[in-house]
């Protein structure tokens, strides 16, 4: 790592911030041993009130809910052989509507046939519609056919994971994915806990019902809609946390203690290209995301991330053996604020110079 890399790195987070990209940053960059770099710069709000971002702020995840706990907590039941990842949902939902077919891998690889989404709370009474209201949405295609990003497929992992253990996704989560990897302040549901963090919450956008400046509630509305507990969305997290986590997929599943939390198999998964030729290549649970051009070969090892809505990615490059991680509020105070989608493989790119 040399200084003109780490400066390069400095001067790219600090325009994010002064360009208007985002209010606020906290960065890190990692590889398997621990931490080579972080940064924080700008504000967790500037609306109605401006407060400095700190290093332990908490974030809305957003979609990074999909891998950090719906993904995880589903390989973690796949090895210990309570589900396989070939199971059809109607194993588990035996009126599965228009998905009777569909398998979990399926889901995990966004290739299940579901729409996108849509906004449930304009369109049904009560979370316990949800379920059903999805199962009978018109599938987009066979199974496997092709890749359609979809916050409704992990919606409906999430309802699986949570009839299969008898406990909710919040709870699941943390007894199987945050206290295993000591991930102390990552969860659902924050302000039960956390009411005022010392560090405070990233603030995102205005609830659209109450007016009022969202802190510590989820961002996105479908999972707010359901509790604030969803596959899709809902996890809380800060930079630390997300650093454990980031260092456990370097290191082929295992924690700095030696303990295998992962099967280096399982790991292996989540970095191997499922199919060719789609506008977004998908593993199980992730995006593959490589950074030279050219079509990833189906089965090959390539790097591989994720990307939350409210400004938050991961990015891991088994490769190289480096993961870097970009927490910030873009959708403050209004998600009209885009580029920063545009910018991420900038951070990765200059992330990877760290380490070479």
């Amino acid at each position: 790592m040399s200084v003109t890399d780490t400066v390069s790195l400095e001067i790219f987070l600090s325009q994010l911030i002064s360009s208007g990209v985002a209010p606020g940053v906290v960065a890190a960059v990692c590889s398997a041993e621990g931490e080579v770099f972080s940064w924080v710069g700008g504000s967790r709000e500037v609306d109605p009130s401006h407060l400095p971002m700190k290093r332990e702020t908490l974030f809305d995840l957003a979609s990074l809910t999909k891998v950090v706990s719906v993904t995880t907590l589903t390989l973690l039941l796949h090895e210990r052989g309570v589900l396989d990842l070939n199971d059809r949902i109607s194993k588990f939902f035996p009126d599965s509507g228009n998905f009777s077919s569909v398998r979990i891998v399926d889901i995990l690889s966004h290739t299940a046939g579901f729409i996108a989404e849509e906004r449930l709370w304009d369109i049904l009474e009560a979370p316990e519609e949800v379920l059903d209201y999805i199962l009978h949405t018109e599938p987009l295609g066979s199974p496997g056919t092709y890749v359609t990003y979809s916050c409704f497929g992990f919606i409906i992992l999430g309802f699986l994971l949570e009839k299969v253990l008898g406990i909710s996704l919040a709870e699941a989560s943390n007894n199987s994915v945050f206290k295993p990897l000591k991930m102390e302040h990552t969860l659902f549901c924050p302000l039960e806990q956390h009411p005022q963090p010392p560090a405070g919450y990233a603030a995102t956008e205005r609830d659209e019902k109450t007016g009022s400046m969202l802190r510590g509630v989820v961002h996105d509305e479908n999972a707010r809609f359901l509790g604030g507990i969803a596959g899709n969305a809902g996890c809380f997290s800060t930079i630390d946390d997300l650093l454990k986590f980031t260092q456990m997929l370097l290191s082929q599943g295992s924690t700095p203690e030696g303990r295998q939390f992962l099967s280096p198999e399982s790991i292996g998964l989540f970095s191997r290209a499922l199919h060719s030729g789609a506008e977004e290549v998908r593993s199980i649970g992730y995006k593959i995301i490589p950074l030279a051009t050219g079509n990833p070969e189906i089965g090959k090892c390539y790097p591989y991330g994720h990307t939350g809505f409210t400004g938050t990615s991961i990015w891991i490059d088994p490769i190289q053996q480096v993961g870097a991680i970009l927490l910030s509020n873009r959708v403050h105070p209004s998600r009209v604020e885009r580029r920063l989608i545009a910018k991420r493989e900038e951070f990765y790119r200059l992330a990877s110079a760290l380490v070479r």
